[in-house]
């Protein structure tokens, strides 16, 4: 009779479980196929009876797709985050600054709602964020988003991974453009020496931050200091 209960609990426990990962998956691939439908329809924008004909750019795109969110989403937020999330870094690429901040806080105040949200992804997402608002000359505000990344790197397990190396980088250039090359030189050498150990960075990441390094040290009038690391920056 022990063993039969057991045997009836553990299969029980087991039950559960896979219902669990069975509803998770279900989730995500509801959430996956959401995010592909909008995105479909985004782009039928380029069809050239829906365009009427004229050439349609990547931004207009970008501001068509911006524009349908709030109308179309808002019973599915996580859909909306990643969708939010996806334009603000977009946003980000080519330039647009003020509208990549506009999504970008958007993206994380929904992540902020959700307590399974994973805290590698939130830090990614606030250096982004941290860029967007730096480019827009909104230094005091990046400065406070780059403060809430650092103390969230407090709970991320490999303090010394990818992730603490870009936050490094970030916090440089945001002191170069505040005029303190000092935290500069210290947060640029720092991040560099991570890089050259943390798995998962890419080689431009590391050229960008030795050149800016190189950059700080061209600013002391420490030129072979200047000259050893664009040496680096080119042989990397």
């Amino acid at each position: 009779v022990s063993v039969l209960i057991a045997f009836a609990v553990a299969t029980s426990v087991q039950a559960h479980r896979i219902a669990i990962e069975r509803d998770r998956a279900t989730l995500e691939g509801n959430r996956a196929e959401a995010v592909s439908s909008f995105m479909l329809d985004v782009f039928q924008t380029t069809n050239p009876i829906m365009s009427e004909g004229r050439e349609v750019t990547a931004r207009e795109l970008l501001d068509h797709a911006a524009q349908r969110i709030d109308n179309e989403l808002m019973q599915q937020p996580e859909v909306q985050a990643r969708l939010e999330e996806a334009i603000g870094l977009s946003y980000n690429r080519v330039g647009n600054y003020a509208r990549a901040v506009t999504h970008l806080k958007r993206a994380l105040q929904f992540r902020q709602q959700y307590s399974h949200s994973d805290n590698t992804a939130v830090i990614a997402l606030l250096l982004e964020l941290a860029t967007a608002q730096r480019e827009n000359s909104q230094l005091d505000d990046a400065e406070n988003t780059l403060r809430a990344a650092t103390e969230l790197m407090a709970h991320i397990e490999h303090r010394k991974g990818p992730e603490r190396a870009r936050l490094l980088a970030a916090t440089g250039r945001l002191h170069l453009d505040q005029g303190d090359w000092r935290r500069a030189e210290k947060s640029f050498a720092e991040g560099v020496a991570l890089m050259h150990e943390a798995r998962g960075i890419e080689a431009f990441e590391l050229v960008l931050a030795v050149s800016e390094l190189a950059a700080v040290e061209m600013w002391k009038g420490d030129f072979p200091a200047a000259e050893r690391m664009a040496r680096e920056s080119v042989q990397n």
